[in-house]
Order: C-alpha cells, then structure tokens, then sequence
C-alpha cells in the first residue's frame, strides 16, 4: 500500500537533498576556497522527521551552516577590545585549527586577522547563500522524486487490487 511506503519515499527525498547540499559545499563559490573546507559540515547534514501519515522530514546540519547562507552583516569584532573569548572568535580559531592543523596560539592569530578582515569588508562569509543558490533545484528534485515514486507505488497497489481473483 502507498501508505506503507511513505517513509521509503520521505528517505529517498532526503537522501537527495543531503546530497545536493554536500555537493553544494565542495563548490568554489568566488570566495577563494569552497565552502566545505575542513569536511564538518558537510558530515554534519543529517534528515530527521516522522514517516507516519502526516510526514515531515527536516534537514539539519552544525548551526553555522545556516550563517554560510544568510551572511553575518555585523560581524562581532572590535579591534584592541582585548577580548579573546567571543564565540565567534573562538569559532573562526576551531575552523583554522580544523583546516590547518594549526596551534592554538596561531589558530588565534589568524582567527583575529579573519575577523578584522571581515569587519572592513561589512560582512562574512565572501559570497553567502550556498543554499539559497540551489533551493529551486532542490524543490524541482524533491517534486520530481515524490511524483514518480509516489506515483510507482499508487500503480503497484492498482495492479494489485485489479490482479485478485474473486
């Protein structure tokens, strides 16, 4: 029965989305280096949901990934403040340490000339919206999938129901 494959359904879509999104991430964007740069993200991308009648999945990822798309217009950071311990400088020395395999001494540096560097420019990252840029492919695909696997599972239950000898 089509009910009875929703969830088969739902996890198809789902794997389809994820696999966008990490293929989304390995893209150079314009912004020197490509999303995807140290891999934690990307292998953070998990669906979660309830498969029952009234299906819902939901696509989550680590939280920065949502600040890659939107952008940060006013990025936390005053020179000289003397303050080491600001999440977001705190992030940007885990990500050097990540990608570069750095000290923390140096991973701090380089988290600080980041932040600066930012500042000036009005916002991070380069180029935002890395899920903006494919929510209309990933809507087509997601419909394409629903349609003709849903559809798949509507004609084997008629093909069933029309089969049984009487």
């Amino acid at each position: 029965m089509v009910i009875n494959k929703i969830h088969i359904v739902l996890n198809n879509v789902a794997k389809a989305v994820i696999r966008k999104l990490q293929s989304q991430l390995t893209i150079n964007r314009g912004g020197g280096m490509p999303m995807n740069t140290t891999g934690i993200l990307s292998r953070s991308i998990k669906a979660s949901g309830d498969f029952g009648t009234m299906a819902e999945v939901e696509i989550v990822s680590e939280e920065y990934g949502s600040y890659l798309d939107k952008g940060i217009g006013n990025i936390p950071y005053t020179s000289g403040s003397g303050a080491k311990t600001s999440n977001y400088i705190l992030g940007l020395k885990k990500w050097a340490m990540a990608k570069f395999g750095m000290s923390p001494k140096k991973a701090l540096q380089m988290a600080f000339m980041i932040a600066k560097t930012q500042k000036n420019r009005g916002s991070a990252p380069a180029k935002p919206g890395w899920i903006e840029e494919i929510k209309e492919e990933i809507d087509k695909k997601t419909n394409e999938i629903l349609r003709s696997q849903v559809f798949a599972a509507i004609q084997m239950d008629v093909n069933t129901i029309l089969n049984r000898v009487i």
